[in-house]
């Protein structure tokens, strides 16, 4: 068949498609001879377009093999290989084309993958270019999070020790070490998302070496003055002026403060314009019979918005200081900043040794080798050959990083992305970057800008409420985009019009023991009754949250009990949840039973009540509630609680002190399952037990610490997952079920009916706490004036530009939220009263934005929700008494459940010689800080170490003399196989004392002489009073071993104390087990019989010859 032919039948096998695109998406689709760039709004059908574009080019003769095709999630690259082969399957069934079969088999090994997922292969590829390790691994997080908390605490620990006095002063600045620590790893994240990092460190002082731009910032601000203050009171004047009679009153006041604003800011700005803006008198709005209520709420809002105005000038630097106190504090904090880049690479200098030590590599590093194997001309004439045509989908959630990447692949590029649903901030996304990208696509004649405004999803009464709330609030200003003009969503559904959405304002019943989430629970649980009756399913509707928290629990609680079932999606993480909460609480007790915060969480495991919490502390009114608690002694049933709390954290503390991590979750996991999971309301699979234990595992397999360490490792886990914002995984079979899901998580997909609950809730504010870090701005440290904590002259700036940057990505949250709905929308908020929002900028929660647009809503202000009578939180306790006691006995049954093999399973793989037969008590050991250890001395177990060291080093025959002695030593420190510390630390008698003895005599006379020999040998579990009947591996080094007459004997160095009187005895039945397994490993290993085994006590000169037992 000829090219003109093909064409023609491809032209006709896609004619039916075709002709359901509207003239945009042709375009994006059909353009291939010059880069193209789609902005695509809500449920435009822009993956339909990526795949047309596809499948057009695959049927004029492309071979997919030639394209590279990126997206940012697994399911999203599967959904693409599955409709480019559903199409091509099609065109194959119309019309056999053995080409296009040939096409249909490659697609499994097309290059569509995830972005993260091709900067893998092509640094596993191309290993030479990128300079790493080929057997690299990817780090996992619990691994990541320990090597980051053992690198910070070494880091730490040696600047500590320094002494230095810019360190101490940077510590209290950012206000204590925790502080500093997470400062310095926030600094690292976000150089980290950034191609040019050495550019952004030089950002980080640049603003506090060149003063220059506080000119440039005391310009914006008097603008921003002029806009936010000036601007409400001149149009609260004509208000009033052309207003109702009655109003007038306000008239003179207003004209007065108008006149005042327009003085003040002719003045330069500094403390006197800011005490000139103070000195404003504004009216107080209050309500008269004669007036409109409009314009009373109206004034009453512009004379808000200007006070607003001048409590911001009141924080901002360039109003708060005059310019020669803002750049003596520039000066001030130069050093500071300097220091904290420097403590920031250091940081990742030890992390990036610590990793390349284990061949280990982060995402982050990928991509940065990934940029690093693109710039090199052997592979890019390499990957020019590959690809000819390159796709980049959800181009809006890049960061700065992964767009460097995508700019040296080389090939004719289509992306599609959507600023509006760029929503990905916390994982260093820049929706700006989109933006620049398709506005350079329109100004270029080489690339086409495509605008996809159609929306084929929601209903035309769904999305006039949508542009509805989006005209009035997202503008260039606020949002980047002018929504009004360019981004209407346009109906491309043909048929009936819809319901109007629906918003459900609820009261505030917290006064009557009903929250928030559970009174909106039981008023969509009405609504979803009703949707029932008009035919929808369960699975048909959805509820979008902001975020999980504890609202998902308690709204699925609430349904379950109304009779509706409800399921929440498992959690990428589960760190705020009150069952993990709860859970953490526990194991922050166990560790420190002092920490009252921990302790108060643990007993909600017991089903304490607030009122039983109270009587605890009425009972002892003095001191810590800990103390309240051990004092507690009131017969009853609280009692008993209180008793069995008590013995079971004692029984905990003891444990983890002995077993370790992993068995003490897993036998809280045994314990506690069943209030832990109706806690949380999820099932045993899903729970937080299963992946604090999953966690633990993998500590303890990685010799991680004790219950302290592991908790400061799950901390880090913590900040490494943006505790709030799990992602949660879409459900694949929730059956006839109502999913509970987050906005985020619900990204991609579409619903016929979705309830949006709690639209009252508070925007987050985490990025502002602490010290600010900002990608483009640097960091904002603080002054520090007296001891206290003030904020310095980079505060506010930075400020306003992160709490700008969040609201529009919360605005853009919304917009993913509205559009999700095919036939039904439902906005639920706890509201009371009329309630008058604040202007867009300075919205505080979604419902301040729309509310605006509630025209566009059926709305219903309800007074009072219906009541179930499972509307308070159940308990264990009741819950089982009103089970089927059937139920209860299964319950038991498979709670009590005990794999069979756990002890095996469980079991370490490996031990050291001196555990083998002493009790678990008597391996623990504590290991300080080292400058503590600089300051007080080496303990005991240290300063064995040391001369195990040194006997292993020193040349012993060349040593007759403390001289001799003292110039080995010396070499030994030059050659930095000791330090100087240990070298003074070592006491020459001991040494001398062994040369000088009889053992010493028969060692240099023996024809074979072994020192430090490694060994290996397999002991039963039991040996060291392990459970199980398993084997481990113990791995040792027997000090020296010498050869005598044909036998083999083992020596080995002891540097403790012997107490006069019977010490001899305990420390031969000390070390009995363990000479034994020396004497075993030694003979299986040289193969000669040991005739003697001696320990040579360095401290008393005595050899002391143990009993050679038979082995058991």
């Amino acid at each position: 068949m000829g090219a003109s032919a093909a064409a023609g039948a491809a032209k006709g096998r896609r004619a039916d498609s075709m002709k359901r695109m509207t003239d945009a998406q042709r375009a994006a689709a059909l353009t291939w001879d010059r880069n193209v760039g789609v902005s695509a709004g809500a449920g435009s059908g822009k993956t339909s377009v990526m795949v047309e574009r596809a499948v057009g080019l695959i049927t004029h003769g492309a071979d997919i093999r030639e394209m590279l095709m990126m997206t940012f999630t697994v399911n999203a690259t599967e959904g693409i290989r599955s409709r480019i082969r559903e199409a091509l399957a099609e065109a194959v069934a119309k019309k056999p084309d053995n080409r296009l079969r040939r096409q249909i088999s490659a697609i499994g090994s097309a290059g569509i993958s995830t972005i993260h997922a091709f900067c893998l292969d092509l640094v596993r590829e191309f290993f030479h270019a990128a300079g790493v390790d080929p057997m690299f691994s990817l780090v996992g997080e619990i691994q990541r999070a320990m090597l980051s908390t053992r690198v910070m605490e070494t880091l730490m620990e040696d600047r500590f020790s320094t002494g230095d006095q810019g360190f101490y002063d940077l510590v209290d600045r950012c206000g204590g070490e925790r502080a500093l620590a997470q400062l310095i790893q926030r600094v690292d994240q976000t150089a980290q998302t950034l191609p040019d990092r050495e550019g952004f460190y030089a950002r980080l002082t640049q603003p506090y070496a060149d003063a220059a731009w506080l000119a440039e910032y005391a310009q914006e601000a008097r603008e921003r003055l002029h806009c936010e203050l000036l601007l409400p009171v001149e149009e609260a004047v004509r208000a009033v002026e052309e207003g109702a009679p009655g109003a007038e009153k306000y008239l003179g006041e207003l004209r007065g403060c108008v006149l005042g604003v327009r003085e003040a800011l002719t003045l330069e700005p500094g403390p006197q314009a800011l005490a000139a803006l103070h000195a404003l008198v504004f009216p107080r709005i209050t309500p008269l019979n004669r007036e409109e209520p409009e314009l009373r709420d109206y004034v009453k809002e512009r004379v808000d918005a200007a006070k607003a105005a001048i409590a911001w000038a009141g924080k901002c630097p360039v109003y708060l200081r005059s310019p020669e106190e803002n750049r003596a504090a520039l000066r001030e904090l130069l050093p500071q900043a300097d220091l904290l880049r420097e403590l920031a690479l250091e940081y990742r200098r030890l992390l990036d040794q610590e990793k390349s030590a284990l061949r280990l590599l982060e995402f982050s590093d990928v991509e940065h080798l990934a940029l690093r194997v693109l710039r090199d001309p052997l592979v890019q004439e390499e990957l020019g050959h590959r690809y000819k045509y390159v796709f980049v989908d959800e181009y809006q959630d890049v960061s700065p990083l992964q767009q460097a990447v995508i700019d040296l692949l080389p090939g004719n590029q289509f992306f599609v992305g959507d600023i509006k649903q760029s929503i990905y901030g916390f994982r260093d996304a820049e929706p700006t970057l989109f933006l620049r990208r398709f506005e350079d696509y329109r100004e270029r004649e080489d690339c086409l800008a495509v605008q996809l405004q159609h929306n084929f999803r929601s209903s035309p009464a769904i999305l006039e409420a949508v542009n509805a709330v989006f005209d009035r609030c997202m503008t260039p200003e606020l949002g980047r985009v002018d929504y009004q003009k360019e981004h209407r969503l346009i109906p491309g559904r043909q048929g009936e019009r819809g319901e109007r959405p629906r918003l459900l304002l609820v009261p505030d019943l917290r006064e009557e023991e009903l929250t928030n989430a559970a009174a909106q629970a039981l008023v969509m649980a009405r609504e979803m009754e009703r949707l029932r009756g008009e035919g929808y399913r369960y699975g048909d509707m959805v509820i979008l949250l902001r975020s999980i928290g504890d609202r998902a629990g308690e709204i699925q609680r609430v349904l379950s009990a109304a009779g509706i079932p409800a399921v929440t999606p498992p959690m990428a993480g589960y760190f705020g949840t009150p069952s993990m909460e709860a859970l953490l609480g526990l194991l922050r007790y166990v560790d420190n039973p002092l920490d009252d915060t921990a302790l108060l969480a643990a007993l909600a495991l017991w089903g304490l009540s607030a009122d039983d919490l109270a009587a605890i502390r009425l009972s002892c009114r003095e001191g810590a509630y800990h103390e309240a608690l051990s004092a507690y002694q009131t017969p009853g049933p609280l009692l008993e609680a209180v008793t069995d709390f008590r013995r079971r954290m004692a029984e905990y503390r003891r444990y983890a002190a002995v077993y370790g991590v992993e068995r003490l979750v897993a036998r809280i996991k045994g314990e506690l399952a069943g209030p832990l999971d109706l806690y949380s309301l999820k099932e045993d699979n899903l729970s937080p037990l299963a992946a604090v234990l999953a966690y633990a595992r993998e500590f303890d397999q990685r010799g991680g610490g004790n219950l302290y360490e592991f908790l400061k490792v799950l901390d880090r886990v913590r900040e490494d997952s943006h505790a709030g914002r799990e992602m949660p995984i879409a459900l694949s079979a929730a059956g006839d079920a109502v999913r509970i899901m987050t906005v985020h998580g619900s990204k991609g997909l579409e619903f016929p009916v979705v309830f949006f609950a709690a639209a009252e809730s508070r925007f987050n504010t985490a990025d502002l706490r602490g010290v600010p870090v900002d990608r483009d701005l640097g960091v904002a440290l603080p002054l520090l004036r007296e001891g206290e904590r003030e904020d310095g002259p980079l505060r506010e700036p930075m400020g306003s530009a992160i709490r700008r940057r969040n609201l529009e990505e919360e605005m853009r949250i919304l917009y993913v939220a509205l559009t999700r709905g095919e036939r039904e929308l439902l906005v639920v908020a706890t509201a009371d009263g009329e309630t008058v929002p604040p202007a867009a900028q300075s919205a505080r929660c979604p419902l301040d934005w729309i509310l605006p647009a509630a025209e566009a809503f059926a709305v219903e202000r309800l007074t009072e929700v219906p009541r179930l009578r499972a509307a308070q939180r159940p308990t264990f306790a009741r819950l089982a008494q009103e089970a089927d006691p059937r139920e209860m006995e299964e319950l038991a049954h498979r709670l009590d459940y005990r794999y069979p093999y756990e002890d095996q399973v469980k079991q370490p793989q490996r031990a050291a010689p001196s555990a083998v037969g002493t009790a678990p008590e008597e391996r623990l050991e504590l290991v300080r800080p080292r400058f503590v250890g600089e300051e007080e001395g080496f303990t005991g177990a240290e300063r064995g170490t040391i001369v195990h060291k040194a006997m292993m080093l020193l040349d012993l025959s060349a040593i007759a003399t403390a001289g001799d002695l003292a110039a080995q030593l010396e070499g030994l420190v030059r050659r930095e196989l000791l330090t100087q510390r240990e070298a003074e630390a070592l006491d020459p008698a001991m040494i001398l004392g062994f040369v000088k003895s009889p053992v010493y005599a028969r060692v240099a006379s023996s024809p074979r002489v072994y020192r430090e020999l490694p060994f290996n040998l397999v002991v039963p579990a039991r040996e060291l009073l392990m459970e199980g009947d398993g084997e481990v591996m113990v791995q040792g080094i027997v000090d020296c071993a010498f050869v005598e007459d044909g036998r083999l004997i083992i020596l080995d160095y002891k540097t403790d104390y012997v107490r006069p009187g019977g010490g001899i005895l305990a420390l031969q039945e000390r070390y009995r087990h363990q000479m034994r397994i020396y004497r075993r490993a030694m003979e299986r290993t040289m193969g000669l019989r040991v005739g003697e085994v001696i320990l040579f006590l360095l401290r008393t000169g005595e050899a002391l010859t143990m009993p050679l037992e038979e082995d058991m």
